[in-house]
């Protein structure tokens, strides 16, 4: 559609200049949830790998022990560290699977909101430009009215058949505004009645978007809470406090 045309005045406008506002500000959000889950999603795979790879250094330190003649003390790190070992894979495990749902449940619901959210701007966009064509055609209207106007005035050596076919020229713009007009007042009518059914839309998806990223969270979250509950209990630190805690 082209732009630097002041569009015809219609009654509405006033009301679809804050249909757009409020579609433009979904827009930005839904671009917002868009790449922040993308973030989130990446940052708990990248915990998942961290996690492992701690996992296996752990299991590795469970074969490497002071060369001293305590085996006994050697043999109960060595548990330890092989306790510890699968229970942060046990941990990557967990991390993995809140990976897969932030990415098959939660942007799966984002990107349901973004796409309602494209459909609305495009029904707005398809109004534009169907208000565009009603423009050029009032237009078009105007310049033929005055190129029959001027005819009409230059009296001397008027041509008779150049203006009759002006007057055809002018009918046959009307007619076509006339139907831009019926064409423009279809969609924008269409537009008000999906909008009415799409603020509906956009409260339950917005609710869905909260309930569906705070429950990954939350159940997963519990679930990373008992496995390092297990590792620390596997841990069995005795040693002094200040080395204990961290």
């Amino acid at each position: 559609m082209r732009t630097g045309v002041e569009m015809a005045k219609v009654e509405d406008e006033e009301l679809f200049a804050e249909i757009e506002k409020y579609v433009t500000k979904l827009d930005k959000d839904a671009q917002i949830f868009t790449k922040q889950i993308s973030i989130f999603s990446k940052s708990t795979k990248a915990s998942a790998d961290a996690t492992q790879e701690m996992a296996k250094s752990f299991s590795g330190l469970s074969e490497n022990t002071y060369p001293n003649t305590d085996l006994g003390a050697a043999g109960r790190l060595a548990a330890m560290m092989n306790n510890v070992a699968k229970g942060m894979l046990g941990i990557s495990s967990t991390l993995e699977e809140k990976n897969s749902a932030e990415t098959n449940q939660v942007e799966a619901v984002i990107q349901d909101f973004a796409n309602d959210v494209t459909s609305v701007k495009l029904a707005l966009r398809r109004r534009k430009e169907k208000l565009y064509r009603l423009t050029t055609k009032l237009n078009r209207i105007t310049k033929v009215g005055e190129k029959l106007d001027r005819m009409k005035e230059a009296t001397v050596n008027a041509d008779a058949i150049a203006i009759q076919a002006q007057e055809g020229t002018l009918v046959e713009a009307r007619e076509e505004a006339n139907a831009a007009q019926v064409e423009f007042e279809i969609v924008s009518g269409r537009v008000i009645r999906e909008f009415d059914w799409y603020r509906n839309v956009v409260d339950l998806k917005l609710r869905k978007i909260v309930n569906c990223f705070c429950a990954v969270q939350k159940e997963y979250n519990a679930k990373l809470d008992e496995g390092w509950g297990r590792v620390l209990a596997s841990a069995d630190v005795k040693v002094d406090a200040k080395v204990a805690s961290c």
